[in-house]
């Protein structure tokens, strides 16, 4: 079952306003639920947390739930909200896929998994697959900062190595999303505005 993490804003100058922004979120994550996916709605998770510990925790909180979603659905509005606009830009940095739209979710969830050259991918794992592949790019982005690059024989063969499974990786997924725009099934970047 995929885990899809409900983005949108929370704080606000009045307790009604607060509460209307909670019932937006749950009401997205209810017809999450009704889709077959399982969602998480940090709104409804710290609903009368207000006051009892700095913005910040609950902030901070939420970048670790979404560091374990599948996709993630903006409620409207969520452009407006400085917290929302820091958890999409962590999960696109992710590679997460971002939706908009109830209809775009349920298309992404309803789509045919095929990761094709890819055989030792179980069926029902595409998106572990899809996260190795965002791990490793992330890696060769920290290793290169540290001054690397690819194969470099004055580099430990451990990191040489690594560098070789993060190319593999992000073809398997470039291989991936090619495949999915060659059937039409919307991918997570049709999404971002």
């Amino acid at each position: 079952m995929q885990i899809i993490g409900i983005i949108g804003p929370f704080r606000a100058p009045t307790s009604w306003q607060i509460e209307q922004h909670i019932r937006r979120a749950e009401a997205l994550a209810l017809e999450v639920w009704k889709l077959g996916a399982a969602c998480i709605c940090p709104h409804t998770n710290t609903r009368f947390f207000q006051g009892e510990a700095p913005d910040a925790v609950w902030l901070a909180g939420y970048l670790a739930i979404l560091a374990r979603v599948d996709a993630v659905l903006l409620v409207p509005g969520w452009e407006a909200s400085s917290g929302s606009r820091a958890e999409v830009a962590f999960a696109r940095q992710r590679m997460l896929p971002v939706f908009t739209t109830l209809a775009a979710l349920q298309a992404w969830l309803e789509r045919p998994v095929i990761l094709p050259e890819m055989p030792s991918v179980p069926p029902g794992q595409a998106s572990a697959a899809i996260a190795d592949a965002a791990r490793w790019q992330r890696e060769r982005r920290f290793i290169e900062d540290l001054g690397g690059g690819y194969p470099d024989p004055k580099r430990p063969r451990a990191t040489n190595v690594a560098l070789e499974q993060i190319a593999a990786a992000e073809a398997a997924r470039s291989q991936f999303a090619e495949h999915e725009a060659r059937r039409g099934i919307p991918g997570p970047t049709d999404e971002e505005p």
